[in-house]
């Protein structure tokens, strides 16, 4: 489980270049270490792939793609219309982009979507082209080449991907394949991509859309400031073997299953028990029916990854994301629950009983990280394998925990229901744009 940091030094004098895999018919993400050594100081610095749509950022899509390919996305979130920040700054729940001082550095995230239109198109490499731009100059200060190649430790002739089906009755996703590749992690991605021969589960993810409840006066207010989206637009449940092991419920938007933007994907856990089903949620279209009186952050990407052991047959372990923090624990009821965005129900609940029993834990479980930084994965495939087939992370000092504030309601927050998952804070990272 190694970790690569691709360095983007901003230094016009220089030229760089990297190489890592793509992940064929799913999502990996690019780790960008950006170093100033030479860059200015006194604006701050977005990051821009070369290939942007026609019209953007006024096109209403925020996304671009590889060089010369549209069957390669590049995407990003924190609702930065403009790109990714080289460096973030919180605001209370809000990262604001900011200027990095001369030697200093910081860590941002892309992620790399393959899309094909023709599903059975030969497997090729491709270039991203990525610039840093100073504050709204829109002529890039410096570049980086990063060449996206087909897995290079194995080229897979039969990859696992996803295929949607619609029928009478649902909307599902099931998987062909028989290759999967070993676990890959979102924010400490390894170069290169491996692929194992795996027979696949019974395995399918099932949308279904939710009628939204009458909207009460108060609820219809609520709207209006600004502060809650109401309802709960979709529900996705995870079958294994016809058995629900995973319901998540909230904002999901029949667009994002329609246009296939709630991609899941598969992985191996390091054996032969384990595998990793992971479920991603991208935001990139204002014009989606979830958005409404401007309320959204939107570019914006959620994911869950749910470990399940193919020899109990259920769901043993859950992840998702707070605020650029990777989050564990272990499953105390199946199906696990789960949540995208704070919608009228949640909304309740939040306000309700449980709040003190779940809100203030985590926090708790997010001050249990501070002072240092580490790879969750790694620890869990150690407690998984007894450390037989786990590569470590050395914990690093950190400047501590910032836990985020109001604004909270606009956000896709992903969250479980405590009773299913019970959140860990040994398997809780730190500040993943400082490691």
């Amino acid at each position: 489980m190694r970790d690569l940091a691709i360095t983007f030094e901003i230094d016009p004098s220089r030229t760089d270049e990297v190489t890592v895999d793509y992940l064929p018919f799913g999502t990996r993400a690019l780790k960008i270490k950006v170093l100033n050594t030479a860059g200015p100081t006194n604006v701050p610095l977005v990051l821009r792939p070369a290939n942007m749509p026609q019209g953007y950022p006024n096109t209403g899509r925020f996304a671009a793609h590889a060089d010369g390919r549209n069957d390669i996305w590049v995407t990003w979130g924190g609702g930065h219309e403009h790109g990714p920040c080289a460096h973030g700054r919180d605001i209370g729940w809000q990262e604001t982009c900011a200027p990095l001082a001369r030697h200093a550095d910081s860590y941002t995230y892309l992620h790399i979507t393959h899309r094909p239109e023709i599903p059975t198109a030969p497997l090729t490499d491709a270039t991203l082209t990525l610039f840093a731009v100073a504050g709204d100059d829109e002529a890039p200060f410096d570049c980086l080449k990063i060449n996206l190649s087909v897995p290079r430790d194995r080229t897979p002739h039969d990859p696992v991907r996803p295929v949607w089906v619609t029928d009478a009755d649902t909307d599902y996703v099931a998987f062909k394949g028989s290759q999967v590749p070993t676990y890959l992690s979102r924010w400490w991605p390894d170069p290169q991509i491996r692929y194992r021969d795996t027979s696949l589960p019974k395995l399918s993810i099932h949308y279904q859309p939710v009628s939204e409840p009458a909207e009460w006066p108060w609820l219809r207010l609520w709207h209006d400031i600004g502060v809650a989206l109401v309802g709960q637009p979709g529900r996705v449940d995870v079958r294994l073997d016809g058995q629900s092991v995973m319901a998540i419920t909230g904002n999901i938007e029949p667009a994002l299953f329609r246009d296939r933007w709630m991609l899941p994907e598969l992985y191996r856990f390091y054996g032969e028990r384990y595998l990793v089903l992971r479920l991603w949620f991208f935001w990139l279209d204002t014009r989606l029916d979830v958005v409404r009186h401007h309320i959204h952050e939107i570019p914006d990407i959620e994911r869950f990854d749910v470990l399940i052991d193919l020899e109990q047959k259920r769901a043993v372990y859950a992840c998702t994301d707070l605020h650029w923090r990777e989050m564990w624990g272990a499953v105390q009821q199946q199906p696990v629950k789960a949540h995208v965005g704070l919608s009228a129900g949640s909304l309740l609940q939040l306000l309700g009983q449980r709040i003190e029993d779940e809100f203030f834990d985590l926090l708790v479980i997010l001050d249990e990280t501070r002072g240092e930084r580490r790879n969750p994965a790694v620890q869990l495939c150690g407690e998984l394998t007894g450390h037989a087939q786990c590569d470590h992370q050395v914990a690093m000092p950190e400047e501590g925990v910032v836990v985020r504030g109001a604004g909270l309601f606009a956000k896709h927050a992903p969250y479980f229901d405590g009773e299913s998952v019970k959140l860990d804070g040994r398997l809780t990272s730190g500040d993943v744009r400082r490691s």
